[in-house]
């Protein structure tokens, strides 16, 4: 599914939701922006969710967790492509971050090489 984003959107939003499946997305947003409400995907207290296979691109924050999930309860981001956002992986709820745990990101695969493109969003 392909959706473009105006400003102030959410491409996807799970709220208090468990055992999700977020899958095979494109999500575009309309532009790096200062509205803190435009997010790719967007989770709260979604515990046990899978978010696998989707492409965030052209928003404020490409993916925003929020919420406790640790240990069993833990979210699993895999195999995404997070493009050009201001923050491509947001934990907790802005402005006041950091409130927020989703579990180890375990990788089950033999890891042989990793590349990561960052694209920094400068305020004017």
């Amino acid at each position: 599914m392909q959706k473009k984003l105006a400003p102030d959107r959410l491409g996807i939003r799970i709220e208090n939701g468990d055992k999700n499946t977020i899958q095979e997305n494109y999500v575009m947003g309309s532009g790096i922006t200062d509205a803190l409400s435009q997010r790719g995907i967007y989770g709260l207290h979604a515990c046990r969710t899978l978010v696998n296979c989707n492409t965030v691109d052209n928003t404020t924050y490409g993916f925003n967790f929020a919420g406790a999930c640790t240990g069993k309860k833990a979210i699993s981001v895999i195999t995404n492509n997070i493009n050009n956002h201001r923050d491509g992986l947001l934990l907790g709820i802005p402005p006041s971050n950091g409130n927020t745990a989703i579990g180890q990101q375990v990788h089950h695969q033999e890891f042989t090489a990793a590349l990561w493109q960052a694209r920094w969003y400068k305020k004017s």
